[in-house]
């Protein structure tokens, strides 16, 4: 079994690291089959997310007005950069099954079709199937009516796969009382979109299963509030039963096939009475951040508001320089947002859906912090003493500091033309030398039996509003 390829940023090229952990509500984030479930956390929605701002005021740029913007942007945004941003649960999920029983499916006027599908019975379907000619005339719908599926354990199977799926969509145990309505058998030809965005009144969720048979093509995008997933099936059609479930109201954006075809099962999941699923709200934390840069914004320019925001990541993710004489250019910049890993990516990634949203920009650059000092410990008559060894020496005195912002650049590498010199108050975390100081992170450098150099290298995410004056600044500069 191989669970689908899953990216989880909004942006192709950033990655995040995914938690073991979902609530008991359906959530957000990509999941797989190897999830699984916990305790729920607080809903966003009552902290004023898009639903309470359909309504509020507006600013002339078209973004709401908070009613009770936050007043301390810096220290209330590095307390939500310290909270989860993760999106828990799951708003779509795939997997292939390479041990899925044969169902044995038969179809009125035409017998049993064989697996994998062959052109020959390909071609046979097709005359008795339906065009769907306002939509996709390369995709063909059969009767449900006429179909049967003459092994006694594919039903066992289906119900089965049912509670994997509604599970994986986070529904919980009353997800189990779940139906799965076979919607249609659907044959789809080159020049067809793998899946489709249709959907039935009164179900919660779409489950796909697409029977063996070899087709090109037919990746697809599945996304919900900036969170993606990606599934490309077309390698184990052949011999293997491929499932993708999602819920309704999710965008989807399917290539089409190129060759061959694609004969699905589309299932209908129906919840329990008395019971509506759905994906819910963001994170907590998102809704936060939203706050809080809704109320940054819409500041008046002057003391107190920063013209942009540095916040520096707990590790240095760019490609280091080689110094060789021989060394050939690089053609690869030497940081993106795609290579941010873990709680890096994590932060870029929910910065980058908001920034999309609300009129802001983000930019990446490097840091290097120098300190020096005299070294920990005392002279003797034949050598200089010191109580730690090499990787744990520690100054006592004579401190001396130096710090570099460069290599300013947006999210794929391209250099931004902006000398970057940061007020105090614009940098997260607020004691950033100390945390920097503090560190397990640093390089150092014996520079005498007196002195000593610690360097600190960092990648920083630097954030700022759209047209204001920090990004006019420098485009006048």
């Amino acid at each position: 079994m191989n669970d689908a390829n899953i990216s989880g940023s909004k942006r192709k090229h950033s990655e995040v690291e995914q938690d073991a952990t979902a609530p008991s509500n359906p959530a957000v984030r990509v999941k797989t089959d190897a999830d699984s479930s916990s305790a729920s956390r607080p809903s966003a929605s009552s902290e004023g997310a898009h639903a309470a701002n359909s309504s509020a005021e507006v600013a002339e740029d078209g973004i709401p007005l908070v009613a009770n913007p936050t007043k301390d942007i810096m220290g209330e945004l590095e307390k939500a950069l310290e909270m989860d941003l993760e999106f828990k649960g799951a708003f779509a999920w795939s997997k292939t099954y390479n041990d899925a029983p044969n169902p044995a499916l038969r179809v009125d006027g035409l017998g049993t079709i064989g697996l994998p599908l062959g052109d020959y019975l390909a071609a046979g379907l097709a005359q008795i199937c339906v065009s769907d000619a306002q939509n996709d005339v390369n995709s063909t719908t059969l009767d449900t009516a006429r179909v049967h599926f003459d092994n006694p354990a594919w039903g066992a199977w289906i119900d089965a796969l049912r509670q994997t799926v509604c599970l994986a969509l986070g529904t919980g145990d009353p997800g189990l009382g779940a139906q799965a309505v076979l919607r249609s058998v659907v044959l789809r030809r080159p020049g067809a979109t793998l899946l489709s965005s249709a959907t039935t009144p009164n179900t919660f969720a779409t489950m796909v299963v697409m029977l063996p048979g070899l087709y090109v093509g037919g990746s697809t995008v599945l996304t919900y509030r900036g969170e993606t997933f990606r599934v490309d099936l077309g390698q184990s059609s052949l011999l293997c039963t491929n499932v993708v479930a999602w819920y309704n109201g999710v965008g989807l954006d399917s290539d089409t096939i190129t060759s061959g075809h694609c004969l699905a099962l589309l299932y209908d999941l129906v919840q329990p009475t008395g019971f509506v699923f759905a994906p819910p709200p963001e994170p907590f934390a998102v809704t936060k951040l939203r706050h809080i840069l809704l109320s940054w914004k819409q500041r008046e320019d002057g003391a107190g508001k920063p013209e942009k925001i540095m916040i520096i990541l707990k590790k240095d993710y760019s490609l280091p320089y080689d110094y060789s004489r021989d060394a050939k250019p690089s053609k690869e910049p030497r940081l993106t947002a795609a290579r941010l890993k873990g709680q890096g990516a994590r932060v870029f990634r929910a910065l980058d859906g908001l920034a999309q949203e609300l009129g802001f920009r983000l930019g990446l650059c490097s840091l290097w912090h120098k300190v020096s000092g005299d070294r920990k410990g005392r002279w003797r008559s034949y050598a200089y003493d010191t109580s730690d060894d090499d990787s744990e020496i520690e100054m006592v005195g004579g401190r001396e500091s130096d710090t570099e912002w460069n290599y300013f650049v947006d999210a794929d590498g391209k250099e931004l033309p902006c000398w970057l010199s940061p007020e105090d108050d614009e940098i997260i975390p607020h004691k950033w030398e100390e945390d920097l100081e503090f560190s397990d992170n640093f390089e150092h450098e014996i520079e005498s039996r007196e002195r000593v150099t610690y360097t600190y290298d960092r990648t920083v995410i630097v954030l700022w509003p759209e047209n204001g004056p920090f990004q006019t600044g420098w485009r006048e500069s």
